[in-house]
């Protein structure tokens, strides 16, 4: 059997040449036993389709001539097809300067080859001087494509950003979960779609980049995501380079005068016994029930839903007004805040109420006092 040296070198030489049949099995026999040299050749071809796709420009006389003396010399000498190549890349490199393939120069002064992208909101900030995602055979950048990018402002142990865009005409997204404590930070889980056309979700959960609160993260990653969500998913490699991560987290509610009753987290506030249970706030405008429920002392979130429910919600800013639209759902949020779900009005939604409630639930809309006493007393000191 070939070792890796000749395995990928033969892989090399395939994206331009055919391999004799003899080379040809070998090689395949080596890439079934070996998934380091699989994921050389994935991302030589996957390079290469960068390469053919760049506008290099006119390219020198000169630069073509020297080009082609040294790959006769090389071939001359017996030096193989791949070394050529790496000497054509090297001259091509040189003549036509580090603009190609995005390259830059390091703080150190030497060149690098990447794919830099830079994401950020008013909580999260992430750059890298390279960064892909492999998945389902192709490779994902995401750099010079129209992205979403968006944060959960959440609190000192959950926010989060999130990146959407589509490449290879599939939906791709690469999500950091955070999680904190009184002195530092660190991302408690990284998920991406799984390269599929009905993506799926690859993630993986542990602690990565846990920092001093304040201090940036740099260095490097590479991960493989292997927690899929669902039969036939697939997993998928993280790769990130000269990164620097740095995150703040934001109150996402707004809080009545002493901070406000902390619910607890794992109750239906809407549901029998709930602390909004049939109650008429939930009929108000966003904005009269945002004055409202501060008056009843408690702390108040919102979300603004896609049209139809099934996209993913946007986040309104702590301080922002509410959106406007129809009241859907509550819940309860990280920090023990009522998070309130809206609606679109304009897409025929139906209100949240009236729903299945007892015959002698509240009937009109509160205005101070609460119109049925918390069930739920805090379960935490403000």
């Amino acid at each position: 059997m070939i070792d890796h040296a000749t395995a990928r070198s033969s892989l090399a030489s395939s994206l331009d040449f055919d391999l004799d049949p003899a080379e040809s099995r070998a090689l395949e026999e080596h890439l079934h036993q070996c998934p380091a040299c699989r994921s050389v050749g994935m991302s030589l071809r996957n390079d290469a389709t960068v390469l053919r796709e760049l506008d290099f420009g006119p390219v020198p006389a000169a630069a073509r001539a020297n080009v082609a003396v040294a790959a006769d010399h090389r071939a001359r000498r017996g030096a193989g097809r791949w070394v050529g190549l790496v000497a054509v890349g090297a001259l091509l490199l040189v003549a036509l300067g580090s603009g190609a393939f995005g390259t830059g120069s390091s703080p150190n002064g030497t060149t690098v080859i990447g794919n830099p992208i830079h994401w950020s909101t008013a909580v999260v900030d992430l750059k890298a001087a390279d960064f892909w995602i492999e998945a389902n055979g192709q490779r994902f950048r995401g750099a010079a494509l129209p992205a979403s990018v968006n944060s959960d402002p959440g609190d000192a142990t959950s926010r989060s950003l999130e990146v959407e865009w589509t490449e290879h005409g599939v939906p791709m997204w690469f999500y950091l979960y955070f999680g904190g404590d009184d002195t530092h930070w660190w991302v408690k889980e990284i998920r991406t779609r799984d390269g599929h056309l009905n993506a799926d979700w690859a993630s993986q959960r542990g602690v990565w980049f846990k920092t001093a609160l304040g201090a940036a993260w740099t260095g490097d990653l590479e991960l493989d995501l292997t927690e899929v969500s669902a039969a036939g998913s697939t997993p998928t490699r993280l790769h990130l380079a000269g990164a620097t991560l740095t995150t703040q987290p934001q109150a996402s509610y707004v809080a009545p005068p002493g901070g406000g009753m902390i619910l607890p987290a794992d109750v239906d506030p809407t549901g029998p016994g709930g602390v909004v249970y049939c109650d008429p706030v939930l009929r108000l405008d966003p904005v009269r029930a945002h004055g409202a429920l501060l008056k009843r002392d408690f702390r108040v979130s919102w979300r603004f839903m896609s049209a139809d429910g099934s996209g993913p919600p946007g986040w309104a800013g702590p301080l922002q007004p509410p959106p406007s639209g129809v009241i859907q759902g509550a819940a309860v949020g990280s920090s023990g805040e009522l998070v309130i779900f809206v609606a679109d009005a304009g897409q025929g939604q139906p209100k949240m109420l009236p729903q299945d409630c007892p015959s002698d639930a509240p009937s009109t809309a509160p205005s101070v006092a609460p119109s049925v006493a918390p069930s739920v007393a805090p379960s935490i000191a403000p």
